[in-house]
């Protein structure tokens, strides 16, 4: 009987933008949308052709790991921090 050689593992890793999404998907175009003026979902949505709906699911995502912040005008990118020494 011939025996099995064990399968090679997959190590390609896909590329990730700066909140983690991987950069082909609906999360990512959203993601390269923002930006430090506020913008509502339906600007979002228009901007990236994606319903309200993805978007508003995205923007709790992001909010929920504190990457955003919501203001009366929109959602915008919170302002990078600097390290301190």
């Amino acid at each position: 009987m011939a025996t099995k050689k064990p399968t090679a593992k997959k190590t390609t890793k896909s590329s990730k933008d700066q909140f983690g999404s991987r950069k082909s998907t609906g999360s990512a175009k959203i993601n390269a949308a923002l930006t430090t003026k506020p913008q509502s979902i339906e600007d979002l949505a228009k901007t990236t052709g994606l319903n309200t709906s993805r978007v508003r699911n995205h923007m709790k995502w992001l909010l929920d790991r504190d990457h955003i912040s919501k203001t009366e005008n929109g959602y915008k990118v919170k302002a990078k921090r600097k390290a301190s020494k």
